[in-house]
């Protein structure tokens, strides 16, 4: 007489399964992006409210070099050396300078844009998908912290390359984000000058210096 598990012990199963797929595509992912020493990555931001009905897109760019990276999206430009930040903020002509601290809650660095989802989420793999006529495999990823706002992250990584290629964030308010990458380029040299704001470059800028 055969003996069948019970629904919940086969949910289990399933669940620890597709968390354990969804860990290994992130993991290639995370691994690609470390074996270049340079990425450089042109991309569309597209922000949505379900209760306003706002929605409004812009462009941007990010260059990283091991731990420093200058992200450049919606008029603001942050520049990180991997010791000190400066934020630009083009129009009002002002830099807030400040000393890099990879722990503070908020700080993007390159270590947390392809590792985030080692600590804090539940994973769950979802069937692949075509974005732009590009197979992707995709993830979601739910915060273990019940208290934050972020209901839901999305990845989205191309098969071929295992470079991502979408990725969404969802919240509990009805906002989103959505970062859909255009260009992703590898391995072009980067002078370490190109990841330090130029000060005397820009005439009557306002220096915020927070250090």
């Amino acid at each position: 007489m055969m003996m069948s598990l019970p629904a919940a012990a086969v949910a289990q199963s399933d669940a620890a399964k597709s968390e354990s797929e969804a860990r290994a595509i992130l993991n290639e992912m995370s691994q690609a992006a470390k074996a270049c020493s340079t990425i450089e990555v042109s991309f569309t931001a597209t922000y949505a409210n379900k209760r306003t009905g706002d929605k409004h897109a812009s462009d941007g760019s990010l260059k990283v070099k091991g731990d420093a990276y200058v992200l450049d999206v919606n008029g603001m430009a942050t520049y990180s050396d991997g010791m000190t930040v400066y934020v630009w903020q083009k129009e009002a002509n002002e830099v807030d300078i400040s000393d890099c601290d990879p722990d503070a809650e908020g700080e993007m660095t390159p270590t947390k844009l392809f590792g985030a989802y080692k600590t804090g989420y539940k994973l769950r793999r979802l069937p692949d998908a075509a974005l732009s006529g590009v197979n992707c495999a995709q993830v979601d990823l739910y915060p273990v912290d019940k208290k934050t706002d972020v209901m839901r992250l999305r990845i989205s990584v191309e098969k071929a390359t295992m470079r991502i290629r979408q990725f969404e964030q969802s919240t509990k308010t009805g906002e989103s984000l959505t970062i859909t990458v255009k260009d992703f380029k590898v391995n072009k040299p980067m002078p370490d000058s190109a990841f330090k704001f130029d000060i005397g470059a820009h005439k009557g800028i306002e220096v915020v210096d927070l250090r």
